[in-house]
Parts: C-alpha cells; sequence; structure tokens
C-alpha cells in the first residue's frame, strides 16, 4: 500500500485492512476491534487524488474534510472524510424515501442523506445514529453519523450506535404501561408477585377497617340479607353475569339452585366447593380490629368478644397466610426503638466503665507511692505528685458519679418481651457489680490516703477539689441556662423550668464567691473568665443541648428534650459536688440542684401523660 507524501497511511475500512493482513474468518467482533485498533491512530483526512470531482450539491472544501455535509454530524479528530459518491442528489427528491412516511418536500422542508445508503429523507426519518467508516461502512471505531431508520436496524450488529436515553425512555413506557394493565387484571391473573400480594394485604386492611366502623346490631342484622359495601372488594364481580366457578381447576357449572359465593378478597364468584377457608376479623384487647386465617397460624389466642367470619377463597386464603407469616417474623417497631435506646446506654455506661479501669490503678499506684512521714513538713507547694492525685481522684468522682446517674436510664426503658426484660436486668445487675466493687476500691485508697498524708495537706487537697468541683458546676449551668434561653426564645418554649436553673445558679454564685473570698481569689475576674467560656462555647456551636432540626419540628416533643437534657446535666452535677465534696460544703446548692431535679422530673411526667392522653384520643 502507497503512503501519502505527508507521510500519514490512509484510514482503510475494517474488511479491507482484515484482507491485507491475511486475515480470512476472524474469530470474533472483538479480535477484529484489536486488530484495527492501530489504523485508529490516524490524524487527519487522507487527500483526494488529482483530478477527483466533488460530490454534486456539495463544496469542494467538504469533499475534502473542509466542510461539514448536511447528513453528517461533525467529524472528530482521528477519523476521515466520509464518502458522498453514493448519495442521490437533494435537489432532484420530491418526497422522503421512507416507505412509511413518504412526505411530499416543499421549499422550507430540510432534506438529509442518509450517510449509509444515500437515499434522501425528511428531518424526522434521519434521527438515527450508527458509526461508519470513510467508506460509509458499518464500523466499530468509526464517526457517529446520521442515518434513516432501516440502516440503523439492519442485521449486523458492527459499529450499531444506540440512544440510551431513547431506549430507556421507550422501556420504561412499555414497563408501566404493563403495570397498569397487570393491576387493572384480577389478583389470580397478575404477572408480579409483589403486585398481588401488595393488592391482596391492601384489601385485608379494607375489611378491617370496614368492621372496626361497622359496629352496631342493626347493621349486623342488614349484613345477613345483603352484602355491606364495605365487604365489596375493588374487583366485584357481579353475580348475575357468571355461569362457571372462577377456579380453572374446578368450572363448575352453576344451576338454578347452585350458590354463588363472592371471594371478600378478590371479589371473584366461585362455588361452594372451593370457598372452604375463612378469614375472621375480631378486636384485640386494646379494641384494634385485626384479620387473620381461620384455623391456621396467626389467628387470636383465647376467644374474641366480638367477631366476624367471611368467606374467600383458597388461592386468596394461601397468599394471605403468607403475608401474616411474613408479618409476625418481623419484630414490631417497639422492638426496634428499643434496642436503639438501650444501644446508646450501653455506649455511655461502656465509656465510664472504660475510664475507670484505666484511672482506678493509676490512684492506687499514687497513693501507694505517696511516702510522708509524720514529721515532714508539708509539701503541696513543692513538686510532690500532688496535683495529679487531685486530679485523678477528682476525675474519677466524676466518672463515678455520672456512671450511676446514667445507669438510672436503664430504669425508665420499656421492655416489650421476656428476652428484653431479662436483658435489661442482665445489665443492671454487672452494671450495679462493677459499680460496687470499684467504689470499694476507690473509697479504699481514699482511706489510705487519709492515713499517710498530714492533716494540713488533706486540707489543702480537700480545698483544691472543691475549687475544681464549683468551678466546673458553674461553668456547665451558666451555658446551660444561656442555651435554654436562646431555645425558648427561637421555638417560644415553656419557660418553668428555667426559673429552676436560674435558682441554683443564683445559690452556687452565692457560695462560691464566699468561698473565692477566703481563698483571697477575686470574685469579678472569675465571673468574667466564665462569661467569655460561655461565649467562646456557644459561637463555637459546642452546646450541651443537642437538638436536631427533625427534632426540632414537634414543639411538644422539643419541650420535653430540652426539659429532659437539663435534668441530666443537673443531676450529673449534683452527683459530682457529692462525690467530691464534703458533707457540710455547698449546703445550699446541694439543696437547690435536688429540689430543681424533682421540680423538672414532675414537668417531664406531665408532658408524658400530656401526650399518651393525646394518643389515646386519636
Amino acid at each position: 500500500m502507497d503512503v501519502p507524501s505527508n507521510g500519514v497511511p490512509p484510514t482503510t475500512s475494517l474488511s479491507q485492512e482484515l484482507a491485507r493482513r491475511g486475515v480470512d474468518n476472524p474469530g470474533d467482533l472483538i479480535t477484529s476491534i484489536m486488530m484495527f485498533t492501530e489504523r485508529s491512530k490516524v490524524v487527519g483526512p487522507p487527500p483526494l487524488p488529482p483530478g477527483t470531482p466533488s460530490t454534486p450539491g456539495t463544496p469542494a472544501g467538504a469533499a475534502r474534510g473542509g466542510g461539514q455535509s448536511p447528513g453528517e454530524l461533525p467529524i472528530r479528530a482521528g477519523s476521515s472524510a466520509l464518502k458522498q459518491s453514493h448519495w442521490k442528489p437533494v435537489e432532484k427528491a420530491v418526497k422522503c424515501a421512507n416507505p412509511g412516511c413518504l412526505k411530499k418536500f416543499t421549499w422550507k422542508d430540510r432534506r438529509r442523506n442518509c450517510c449509509m445508503c444515500g437515499e434522501v429523507f425528511c428531518r424526522s426519518c434521519t434521527c438515527f445514529r450508527r458509526k461508519l467508516s470513510a467508506n460509509a461502512d458499518p464500523d466499530p471505531l468509526g464517526t457517529v453519523h446520521l442515518v434513516c431508520e432501516r440502516c440503523s436496524v439492519a442485521k449486523t450488529q458492527v459499529g450499531r450506535h444506540r440512544d440510551l436515553m431513547k431506549l430507556f425512555k421507550s422501556d420504561r413506557r412499555s414497563v408501566l404501561a404493563m403495570i397498569k394493565r397487570d393491576d387493572q387484571k384480577p389478583f389470580h391473573e397478575r404477572a408480579r408477585s409483589g403486585s398481588r400480594q401488595a393488592a391482596i394485604r391492601a384489601e385485608a386492611d379494607r375489611l378491617t377497617e370496614g368492621f372496626q366502623s361497622s359496629r352496631g346490631f342493626v347493621r349486623g342484622l342488614i349484613s345477613d340479607f345483603k352484602v355491606p359495601e364495605w365487604q365489596k372488594s375493588k374487583l366485584w364481580k357481579p353475580s348475575n353475569s357468571v355461569s362457571r366457578c372462577y377456579n380453572s381447576k374446578c368450572r363448575f357449572q352453576f344451576r338454578m339452585t347452585s350458590r354463588k359465593i363472592h371471594c371478600r378478597i378478590c371479589g371473584q364468584v366461585f362455588c361452594t366447593t372451593c370457598t372452604q377457608d375463612e378469614i375472621i376479623l375480631y378486636l384485640d384487647p386494646q379494641d384494634r380490629a385485626r384479620w387473620a386465617i381461620n384455623g391456621k397460624e396467626g389467628g387470636p389466642k383465647t376467644p374474641p368478644e366480638r367477631f366476624e367470619m367471611l368467606r374467600i377463597c383458597s388461592w386468596c386464603s394461601e397468599e394471605l397466610q403468607t403475608v401474616l407469616l411474613h408479618e409476625l417474623t418481623l419484630p414490631p417497631p417497639e422492638v426496634f426503638d428499643f434496642v436503639a435506646q438501650l444501644g446508646n446506654v450501653h455506649k455511655k455506661v461502656a465509656s465510664f466503665t472504660t475510664k475507670i479501669e484505666q484511672w482506678l490503678p493509676q490512684y492506687h499506684n499514687l497513693v501507694d507511692a505517696l511516702d510522708i512521714e509524720p514529721g515532714a513538713p508539708n509539701s503541696v507547694g513543692g513538686r510532690h505528685p500532688f496535683r495529679r492525685l487531685v486530679k485523678v481522684q477528682s476525675d474519677l468522682s466524676d466518672v463515678f458519679s455520672r456512671l450511676a446517674v446514667h445507669s438510672q436510664a436503664l430504669k425508665k426503658l420499656q421492655p416489650q418481651t421476656d428476652s428484653q426484660k431479662m436483658l435489661v436486668r442482665h445489665m443492671m445487675i454487672s452494671t450495679f457489680q462493677f459499680y460496687s466493687e470499684n467504689m470499694y476500691l476507690f473509697r479504699a485508697s481514699k482511706a489510705h490516703l487519709a492515713e499517710l498524708m498530714p492533716v494540713d495537706g488533706m486540707d489543702e487537697m480537700q480545698a483544691i477539689v472543691n475549687h475544681q468541683s464549683m468551678d466546673r458546676i458553674h461553668l456547665l449551668v451558666q451555658q446551660l441556662i444561656y442555651e435554654a434561653i436562646s431555645l425558648k426564645e427561637r421555638y417560644k418554649l415553656n419557660s418553668d423550668f428555667l426559673t429552676q436553673l436560674v435558682e441554683v445558679v443564683k445559690c452556687i454564685e452565692a457560695e462560691f464567691s464566699v468561698f473565692l473570698e477566703k481563698r483571697g481569689e477575686d470574685w469579678k475576674e472569675h465571673v468574667k473568665s466564665v462569661n467569655q467560656f460561655v461565649e467562646g462555647e456557644m459561637k463555637s456551636n459546642r452546646r450541651r443541648i443537642d437538638v436536631s432540626r427533625h427534632q426540632a419540628k414537634s414543639p411538644r416533643y422539643l419541650q420535653y428534650l430540652v426539659v429532659s437534657q437539663c435534668s441530666t446535666v443537673v443531676h450529673e452535677c449534683l452527683r459530682e459536688l457529692e462525690a467530691k465534696t464534703t458533707e457540710r460544703s455547698f449546703p445550699e446548692t446541694k439543696e437547690s440542684m435536688r429540689s430543681s431535679v424533682v421540680e423538672m422530673d414532675c414537668l417531664l411526667a406531665a408532658i408524658q401523660d400530656f401526650q399518651r392522653q393525646r394518643r389515646n384520643t386519636a
């Protein structure tokens, strides 16, 4: 094969390339594509031989790739110009070449040549695409061009190009049409099992709703002579238009004395033999309507006070039993809520137990390493590990108090099954044993520390613990008030719980200011640092009250959530203060916290009672 003067070999078609390489019978299309890949790297169209006339109806530049033909898409780099010598003149065409169209051309109609066969078509008949080589042959490595419908659906798949969006829309329309036709058929003739079971489940729910609303002796008396409207299915078949049983295996011919029985689920007419099964509609102890198949699993365990038996066909009975057994295997929604609540409590308790297991041995080692002779001078201000000992003891007291508070959440859980009750009981026992054993060791180490340390050292150490505890509690409650005020103004909440928090802060400030003055510290500087800390926490969005957008949509639930979290924080502060300080330290603050926790718990109980009454009324 001759190479042009520009050094670029011309692009050939797939058949020519295979013949040049001596391949007569290629194995498959993939092998052919791989062999032809080398020829697809050519850049630019080949030059035409001298004296080659341009195609009629197109400029000479278009024949050399310098323009764009009317029926051709823009040619990408790396492909050659499409052969147009087989195209029929557009000016001589009178009508569309598509036998199904035959549209007569006018002066304003645009005419196009099919890039593969060369016939002239209207614009709508050349909206199909196919990959073609420079010789207008199908080529998987060619350029996409517009072709007619006949050329786009040719037998060969080489170079075939499909519009996936059009195929998707076409398939979607056909599927939706099939679903619509399928939904209009009787339940027994539907092709999709999901559609059958969903329709049957909807009919069973319709019967339970009708049974719930059809109370009274008069309505029951009428149903003995005439089928009530609530018992008629959506596809109810008139009995006078049926002459045979609907069951394909039975096809019993009805006579004058034969009884025609409607299935209350599918609405078709059956004979007496094919409607031996019954669906029972009854009221459970909570006065809610239920349904089950009479004599099969899933029915009422005790005879209900009010019930009704309706005849159904054997096919609907099997489908309903399948649906009912599937629902019985699924746990109720309350189970998932209980598991989520129990998981949250266990996660918090596990975090506290991990800290205790890590810090308690350190505290034992620090106490055992403390060796102070009775006449030794006080070394609190020196480099003795008193500061570290105070920190570990303070942290352990804090963690023990928080563990005691959060373990109380196990008593608030409401288990529904025996296994759930056993799980909660075992978790409470294990948490109590862990708390008792480790708290005993902690108190024993504290007693041993009191024997080793001088009296003045113990007093200084207790003063440091009191200072740290009150400082932390003051910061927490102050930030809690700011967040509660912000939520109250934003969501218009009730401000009863804010009164309790304000009283707690007043008692903290009154007793803590006296404590700092005795130690020679400035109370105003402390208040300034507290305000700066709270302002920084609010700006950085590190909140004590966590409220999501979904929870903020319900004002009543939001009120309960805010009060509950405020009560939890105050309770933690109270347990920390009781664990770290002595009995005589800060008595008014402790009493104020106890009363505020009681008041907020009463407010939570009132909110729960209101929600329960509202739910029962609905």
